[in-house]
Parts: structure tokens; sequence; C-alpha cells
């Protein structure tokens, strides 16, 4: 990935950026057939409904920041089941009820609601 900085009028401050790369092989491109930004500054502290820097909804940055690898950190996890693929997998909250498949490639709704394991009482 290239990568940039951009001027974030929310922020009022410069924020960094990746573009992602073209696909490079035949079969479904997980990204569009084009290079798209991605801001690796995204996150909480971002509380707009539309990127004003990028102009798209912060819901399709979203999904572009779970598509190309970088979610973590950026987005909420949660351990459920994908509606998709049907694996258990570490998902990234895109959207309220949307979430990315790190497994499958695919956004989803949580096919079941698993035990919270992160204290330690299941």
């Amino acid at each position: 990935m290239f990568q940039d900085t951009a001027y974030c009028m929310v922020r009022q401050a410069t924020v960094r950026i990746a573009w992602t790369e073209l696909p490079i092989h035949d079969g479904q491109a997980t990204l569009p057939d084009s290079p798209v930004p991605v801001c690796l500054d995204f996150g909480d502290a971002c509380p707009v409904r539309r990127c004003p820097t990028f102009q798209v909804p912060r819901t399709v940055m979203a999904c572009w920041v779970a598509r190309a690898g970088l979610g973590a950190g950026r987005l909420l996890v949660r351990r459920d089941r994908c509606s998709a693929c049907g694996k258990v997998a570490e998902l990234q909250e895109i959207d309220a009820g949307a979430l990315y498949c790190p497994a499958c490639g695919n956004i989803a709704t949580p096919a079941e609601k698993l035990p919270d394991v992160s204290n330690g009482t299941g």
C-alpha cells in the first residue's frame, strides 16, 4: 500500500492514509478495481456519519479499512459466528448490525450470540 497524508476538517489536523493496491489476481476482488483511500487514523475519534475528506459514508470507510486488513485497533471486534460462512471468527463491526468476517471476506450479521469468554466466566 502507498501511504500518504491528507487534511481532515473534522479533526482539523493531518491524518495518515493508505491507498489500497489494485487486485493482481483473477476472481472476485475484495476491493473496488481502483485504489481506494483507507484512513489509518479511522476509529472512535471520527464522530461524523460521512468522511469529509473522501466524501464517503462512515460505513464505507469502515468497510474499506476492514477489507484492507487494517481493522485491528480501529474497529470494534466481537467473537461470533459469521452468518455467511458459518465460521466462528473475530468479526469486525463496520456498522450497527453489520460485521466484516476476515475468514470469508463477507459482510454479514451475527448468526448467534456466543458466550463472553473475555472475563473467564464463559
